[in-house]
C-alpha cells in the first residue's frame, strides 16, 4: 500500500486486524512509488534491462539482461527479486551504486536560556544519512532552576537545514516529560537522544545523568588523589593539615576544620557536575578552534571534556589551597576590597601553580605536549590562555558574591596574569639575563591577552582595560597594607 493515508492509524489497525499473522510494517508510503521509479529507471534505462511485464514474473523462462556490460540469463523469478537494491542490478559503468537511506525531515527539541528566550534545536538535519537505516543523535542540556520538579521535552519536525529556528508550535508532534529527583541544582545535566528508524519512526530516550553522576565520581577521585599526593609530598604543605572532602554542598569553599586543628578544602557535588556540564560545552566551542589552529590533533570532545574538567577541578582547589597558606581564612577580613584582593592572589596562586601541574595527569600532559610539542612554545601558551578563559567565565557564573566579595569576570582574568612571571621563570633557563628576561615575560603576557580575547571578544574595549589597569595596580599596595604577610604560612621570609 501507498500513499499518506497509509498513515492513519486506523488504516493499519485494519491491516493488523485482518492479516493477524503478518507483521504491518510502514515503508515510507510517501515516497516508495517515486523510489520504485528510480529504481526502474536505473535499471530500464542505465543498465539497458528489459522492461518486464507481470506476465514475465509468471514464468521460469530464461531472459537475457545486461550487468555491468555483461550479457547474462537469468530466470525471470530470480530477476524479479533483483530489481531492487541488489548491487549487481545497481550498478552503472561497471561501479556498483549504493543505496543510502537519508532523513527526509529534521527534528528538533525546543529549549530555553537563562534570559527566557525560547528557540528550537535541530537534533537531526533533513538528508543526514542513515547508512545502517537508523539514526541515533544524543544532546546534552541542563535544568534552569533550583528544585526544578520536571523537564517538558517537546519535539518538532520541520524542513529547516539550520540549527535553530524560531519557535512554530504547527511543527510539533510530540512530547515527553522527565522527573527530576528532589533538590536538583539549576545546572545540572540533561541528556536527551533521538532515534530515527527507516520506517521515519522517531523514538525519544531521556536521562537525568547517570552518567554524568559516574564521569564525575571518577574524574574527581583522580582530582582528589593527585591533589591528596602533592600535599603529602610538600613538607610545607603537609605540616599544615590539609583536609579534600566532596560534599553534597553546592558550594567550592576552604575553611577551618571544625575542631580547629587544620583546614578543609570542600567541594560540593552538585557544582562539580555543573563544572562537567560547563566543559562539556566548552569542548565543543574549544575543540573546534584547536583542529583549526591544528589538523592533526587527535582528540574526541569526551577526551577534551574530561581533560577540561580535571585542570578546571584542579584550578577551583589550588585556588581554595593559596586562601589557606597566604593567611586569608586566619585573617578574615570582612573588607570588600582587602576580600577582593586576596581573591586576586589566590587567581595568581593557582594560575601559576596549575601551569607546573599539567604534567600530573597523563592526559592532560600528553594533550598539551602533543598539542603543543614543550611547555614554552606559543601554542603552549596560548592553549593554556584559552582553558584559563573559560575557566574564570565558569567562576563567574557560580560565584553568587561576585559584586560584593569578588573582581568582576575581566579583572579576575587579567589580574591572573600576575602569574606570567612565575610561569616564564618557569619556562626560562636560569642563566638567562634579565633583558630577555622581560621579553619573554612580555612574550607571556602578550600570548595570554590573545587567548583570552580570541574566547571573549567582547571584553576588548578601552573602558575594561583601564578599569583592569588602576585594579591591578592598587593589588600590591592593599596585600601590603593589610599585614598578611604574618599570616602566610609559606614563604614567610620573600
Amino acid at each position: 500500500m501507498v500513499g499518506g493515508s497509509t498513515r492513519m492509524p486506523q488504516v493499519k489497525k485494519a491491516l493488523a486486524k485482518n492479516f493477524s499473522e503478518i507483521e504491518i510494517k510502514i515503508l515510507e508510503p510517501d515516497e516508495a512509488v517515486a523510489k520504485g521509479a528510480a529504481i526502474h529507471a536505473v535499471n530500464v534505462y542505465v543498465n539497458n534491462q528489459k522492461s518486464l511485464t507481470a506476465k514475465d514474473f509468471e514464468s521460469n523462462e530464461e531472459v537475457k539482461v545486461t550487468v555491468n556490460g555483461d550479457e547474462k540469463e537469468l530466470k525471470a523469478q530470480d530477476y524479479k527479486e533483483n530489481l531492487t537494491f541488489s548491487p549487481e542490478m545497481m550498478s552503472i559503468g561497471g561501479n556498483t551504486r549504493e543505496i543510502v537511506i537519508a532523513t527526509t525531515k529534521s527534528f528538533a527539541v525546543k529549549v530555553e536560556n537563562k534570559e527566557g528566550i525560547k528557540s528550537c534545536f535541530n537534533m537531526i538535519i533533513k538528508n543526514e544519512a542513515m547508512p545502517s537505516g537508523f539514526l541515533e543523535v544524543s544532546g546534552n542540556f541542563s535544568t534552569l532552576y533550583d528544585n526544578q520538579a520536571t523537564v517538558d521535552i517537546e519535539i518538532y519536525e520541520n524542513d529547516y537545514m539550520d540549527k535553530y529556528f524560531e519557535v512554530d508550535e504547527d511543527l510539533k508532534i510530540g512530547d515527553a516529560v522527565l522527573e527530576l529527583p528532589k533538590n536538583t541544582p539549576a545546572g545540572s545535566p540533561v541528556e536527551i537522544t533521538l532515534k530515527l528508524n527507516k520506517e521515519g519512526i522517531l523514538d525519544t530516550y531521556k536521562s537525568n545523568s547517570d552518567k554524568f553522576n559516574l564521569d564525575t565520581e571518577e574524574l574527581r577521585n583522580s582530582v582528589f588523589n593527585s591533589l591528596s599526593e602533592f600535599i603529602r609530598n610538600e613538607a610545607v604543605l603537609r605540616d599544615i593539615n590539609i583536609e579534600l572532602e566532596a560534599t553534597y554542598d553546592s558550594r567550592l569553599f576552604s575553611d577551618r576544620n571544625t575542631d580547629n586543628s587544620g583546614y578543609i578544602i570542600s567541594l560540593g557535588y552538585n557544582s562539580m557536575k555543573n563544572l562537567l556540564v560547563f566543559s562539556l560545552l566548552v569542548s565543543d566551542e574549544l575543540l573546534p578552534i584547536l583542529k583549526l589552529e591544528d589538523p592533526n590533533i587527535n582528540l574526541s570532545n569526551d577526551e577534551l571534556k574530561n581533560i577540561l574538567f580535571k585542570i578546571f577541578l584542579t584550578t577551583i582547589a589550588l585556588h581554595e589551597l593559596a586562601h589557606i597558606v597566604y593567611g586569608h581564612i586566619d585573617y578574615n577580613s570582612k573588607d570588600k576590597n582587602i576580600r577582593k584582593a586576596f581573591e586576586s592572589e589566590a587567581d595568581a596562586f593557582s594560575t601559576q601553580l596549575m601551569f607546573g601541574y599539567l604534567a600530573k595527569y597523563e592526559d592532560v600532559n600528553n594533550l598539551f605536549l602533543g598539542y603543543c610539542g614543550d611547555t614554552s612554545s606559543d601554542s603552549t601558551l596560548r592553549l593554556f590562555g584559552y582553558v584559563m578563559a573559560y575557566y574564570f567565565g565558569f567562576l563567574s557564573i557560580v560565584s553568587k558574591e561576585i559584586s560584593d566579595y569578588h573582581p568582576t569576570p575581566i579583572k579576575r582574568r587579567f589580574s591572573s596574569m600576575a602569574a606570567s612571571e612565575e610561569i616564564t621563570r618557569y619556562i626560562c633557563i636560569k642563566d638567562i639575563s634579565n633583558e630577555q628576561f622581560e621579553v619573554e615575560k612580555s612574550r607571556v603576557i602578550n600570548i595570554f591577552i590573545q587567548s583570552f580575547y580570541k574566547i571573549y571578544p567582547k571584553n576588548n574595549n578601552y573602558i575594561d582595560m583601564l578599569e583592569t589597569t588602576i585594579y591591578m595596580s592598587k593589588l600590591d599596595t592593599i596585600l601590603k597594607n593589610s599585614g598578611i604577610k604574618k599570616f602566610y604560612k609559606i614563604g614567610k621570609n620573600k
